[in-house]
């Protein structure tokens, strides 16, 4: 395995194997001989040599850290046969994903990045969440299932077109492909479809990281009152040691609004735009709840605290 890289500011590699007990890695610097002065600016090339130690079969992930061509991940299947030879298989996964979507609509845009074998996820410039692999594992299966490979150089605008919408969509892979597509008012077929899908999917994804417990910074009644949200999709919330009433229902994601759907009687619906780690009140299509009733604006900041029953469970 061989990369290009200069003297002087060139992009720098490193390499991971997931399971170090089946190959062994070298690596040298090719440039001329020995005896040749190296001038600013010459190529090189950056050799890795894996010997087979015990056949198996595992990942290599080769990172390149660039301040010129920027940074980036690559994957690969190692496989060690009963010889001992070594082979290597690129995958195609992404590396990358970039949505956005606005027009007549609050703009929504979505950020996937593989960052040392870890992927972020940030929605409208928020800040990046780490997401689970099932997620961007699912995103890749809608790129199969909506063709979005098929997009990449559509660039069409329709003009004088009230209430419009325009899209952006940017995909890389590990293997170094990439989509690029745009349009306002003029669409690739299946477009609003996709859309959709790629919306709630991302929204979720994101959301995951939205689990646990929010303490009000106000006043309670009688005490902290409290919204735990679960990773079941459920809420609950307790207003104070002065109630006995727990809430319940069932909480979503949407254009960065959390929307909490109470399951009884009392049918007591309420919003909350997200803001980093804090929840904050939106009164306007809010129901408010039962015994304190929240001004516009009202903070909810995330806890280290679990609440059952209106006990405080600290986290050891």
């Amino acid at each position: 395995m061989s990369f290009t890289s200069f003297f002087g500011g060139g992009p720098e590699y490193s390499v991971n194997i997931e399971d170090q007990t089946l190959v062994s890695l070298s690596s040298r610097i090719v440039y001329g001989d020995a005896q040749t002065p190296v001038p600013p600016g010459a190529e090189y090339m950056v050799e890795y040599t894996f010997t087979g130690v015990k056949p198996g079969r595992t990942t290599v992930t080769v990172s390149r850290t660039s301040p010129i061509a920027g940074n980036g991940e690559t994957r690969y299947i190692l496989e060690v046969d009963a010889d001992l030879n070594v082979s290597l298989t690129l995958l195609r996964e992404l590396s990358a994903f970039r949505f956005t979507r606005g027009g007549y609509m609050a703009p929504q845009s979505f950020e996937l990045t593989l960052q040392n074998g870890e992927y972020m996820l940030s929605i409208n410039d928020e800040p990046a969440r780490a997401i689970d692999k099932s997620f961007t594992d699912r995103l890749q299966d809608l790129t199969i299932e909506y063709e979005l490979d098929s997009w990449d150089g559509f660039n069409e605008s329709a003009q004088y077109v009230l209430d419009g919408e325009d899209f952006s969509l940017s995909i890389e892979y590990t293997d170094g492909t990439t989509v690029d597509a745009y349009g306002s008012n003029s669409f690739p077929t299946g477009y609003f479809d996709a859309a959709a899908a790629l919306e709630e999917l991302l929204t979720s994804a994101w959301a995951g990281g939205l689990e646990g417990t929010y303490r009000y910074t106000g006043e309670g009644f009688g005490g902290d009152f409290t919204i735990t949200l679960n990773p079941d999709g459920t809420y609950t919330y307790y207003e104070g040691a002065l109630s006995s009433y727990i809430g319940s229902g069932r909480w979503n994601v949407s254009y960065m609004l959390l929307y909490m759907y109470e399951e009884n009687d009392l049918g007591q619906n309420n919003t909350f735009r997200i803001d980093k780690d804090r929840l904050i009140f939106s009164k306007a299509g809010s129901d408010n709840f039962l015994h304190v009733k929240l001004p516009d604006g009202a903070v909810f900041e995330k806890t280290n605290m679990q609440k059952q029953v209106g006990k405080d469970i600290s986290e050891q």
